[in-house]
């Protein structure tokens, strides 16, 4: 399946995702991947060495370069590392996630439907009930 684009909806159903999601919400986004996360004491060097070398290796190479190391100290003295990396959305990702901007557009629109009949029904009975 394709990627969704603005003609799959509505101009409601665009103006309410636009309004809850932002006017940015049909276009692509980053996805962070994390393939490496640890936290320990310590780590011999030749498990860090092993560990990393796998972390660098499960990053699809047209991406390490945007890979990212992140290192932290914890006030326990254990050490904290990521590695992540980002990368388009997939068709799926992308679909999935405007999907859901536009099930709240479709709900908000069947919940405005719903108050202007029960409106109207209350109107009608009103004025039809003051005819003579």
């Amino acid at each position: 399946m394709g990627r969704l684009t603005e003609a799959d909806f509505t101009a409601d159903e665009l103006r309410l995702m636009k309004s809850y999601a932002g006017q940015a919400c049909l276009n692509p986004r980053s996805v962070e991947e994390v393939p490496f996360q640890e936290s320990t004491d310590t780590w011999p060097l030749p498990e860090f060495l092993k560990l990393l070398n796998e972390a660098v290796e499960s990053i699809p190479e047209t991406f390490r370069d945007r890979a990212e190391v992140e290192l932290q100290g914890g006030y326990d003295e254990s050490t904290w590392l990521k590695i992540t990396y980002s990368r388009p959305e997939t068709n799926n990702e992308f679909n999935v996630r405007v999907g859901k901007y536009a099930e709240y557009a479709r709900r908000q629109i069947a919940e405005k439907e719903r108050r202007d009949a029960s409106e109207y029904q209350r109107l009608k009975a009103k004025f039809e009930g003051e005819r003579p």
